[in-house]
């Protein structure tokens, strides 16, 4: 095959072969784009994606420092605070009291709190909000969809950390 096509260039005109020749290489250099310029877009994309995911990294890494930071500054009148007195006034402080159905302790450091028909997002804000001023984080916790769309059901164990 390759001898046939020897013989029909050969064949041909110093003009035609130099139009031959200078269509078949572009020709290639076409293929060539056709099959490279998707590569070459995709790594583009890639390098981009690369660049917004070291920024996200970046902010991460500042965020993380702030809420290092303030989760460094806790209560400390009220750390030595009885946790039933903290979960009263705080429910109270956040509007959750009047969902607040039962509060007992566990313990020196840890309390059971009942909640019903709570706001999921106020009850969330809460326990953040308990956290990082007084250092009660959650152990365990049990939530069940209350009737009223985005109320919840919960029943929950807080244990004072560094205690």
């Amino acid at each position: 095959m390759i001898d046939n096509l020897r013989e029909w260039f050969g064949g041909l005109q110093a003009r035609e072969q130099l139009l031959v020749s200078i269509a078949a290489v572009v020709l290639v250099a076409a293929m060539l784009f056709l099959l490279f310029e998707p590569l070459f877009k995709a790594t583009e994309r890639a390098q981009q994606r690369v660049a917004e995911k070291t920024q996200d990294l970046a902010t991460l890494g500042r965020a993380r420092s702030e809420v290092a930071a303030l989760g460094g500054v806790r209560n400390t009148s009220a750390q030595n605070s009885p946790l039933v007195v903290i979960i009263d006034r705080f429910s109270s402080s956040t509007q959750l009291a009047p969902f607040l159905k039962r509060n007992q302790p566990d313990g020196n450091n840890a309390i059971r709190v009942t909640f019903e028909a709570a706001p999921f997002g106020r009850l969330i804000d809460f326990l953040v909000e308990l956290e990082s001023r007084h250092g009660l984080v959650l152990s365990n916790a049990t939530l069940n969809k209350a009737e009223t769309q985005g109320t919840v059901n919960a029943s929950l164990t807080l244990v004072r950390t560094g205690a």
